[in-house]
C-alpha cells in the first residue's frame, strides 16, 4: 500500500539544518548516515504506514497521522 507522505518545507529545512549542524560539529559520515536513515524511514512510512502506531495528535487532524 503506497500512501503519500507530506513533508512540509519547514520540516525539510529543519532536516537539512540538522544535517549541516552534524557535519560542522561532529562527522560528515555520521551526518550522511543519519540523513539517509531518516529518508529511508520516510520511504518506509510511505510504503507501509500501518507498521507504525497512530500518533498521539491523530485526533487533531481529519486524516490518519502515524508516528
Amino acid at each position: 500500500m503506497n500512501l503519500p507522505v507530506a513533508i512540509t518545507d519547514r520540516a525539510f529545512d529543519e532536516l537539512n539544518a540538522g544535517y549541516v549542524w552534524w557535519v560542522e560539529n561532529r562527522s560528515a559520515d555520521q551526518a550522511l548516515q543519519w540523513y539517509n536513515g531518516f529518508m529511508a524511514q520516510i520511504k518506509a512510512l510511505n510504503e507501509n504506514p500501518t507498521q507504525w502506531p497512530i500518533a498521539a495528535e491523530n485526533d487533531e487532524f481529519p486524516y490518519e497521522v502515524r508516528q
